[in-house]
Parts: structure tokens; C-alpha cells; sequence
């Protein structure tokens, strides 16, 4: 699960308190905090995208393509 993913459970639970809250102290309270939950979880999601690490570039094995070419040129 994602950092962000794991921030939306966290919210979810906290509007389930708030709704189940019976004092409006308390509700506004859990409201807040889902709020900043939610907030953390859309800037994990930006994080996510920029610490993407970037394709591998594929790499040509230096022994084979001195096999070709030597072979290239052998043959010639």
C-alpha cells in the first residue's frame, strides 16, 4: 500500500469519528484531522511521481560486442 494510500485509510477513519462523534468539539476535531490527513496523502502521491527512479538504460555487455566486432572484422 502507498504512503498515500495508507493517508486515506487514516482520513477515512477519522470521518468515521467525526460522524460518530456527539460532541461538535470532537466532530470538528476529527474533521480537521481528516482534512490534514487528505493533504498528506495528495503530497505523497506529488512525492511519489518526482522520486520515481528513472529506467534503467539497458546495457550492452562490453565482452559481446568485442566478440562482434572482432568477428565483424575477422570476417571481412
Amino acid at each position: 500500500m502507498t504512503a498515500g494510500n495508507l493517508y486515506r485509510a487514516k482520513a477515512a477513519d477519522m470521518a468515521a469519528r467525526a460522524r460518530a462523534d456527539r460532541s461538535p468539539s470532537g466532530k470538528a476535531e476529527y474533521a480537521r484531522l481528516c482534512l490534514g490527513y487528505l493533504r498528506l496523502a495528495d503530497q505523497a502521491d506529488r512525492r511519489a511521481v518526482v522520486e520515481k527512479p528513472p529506467k534503467p538504460v539497458e546495457e550492452i555487455p562490453a565482452r559481446g560486442l568485442l566478440h562482434r566486432l572482432l568477428d565483424h572484422i575477422s570476417a571481412h
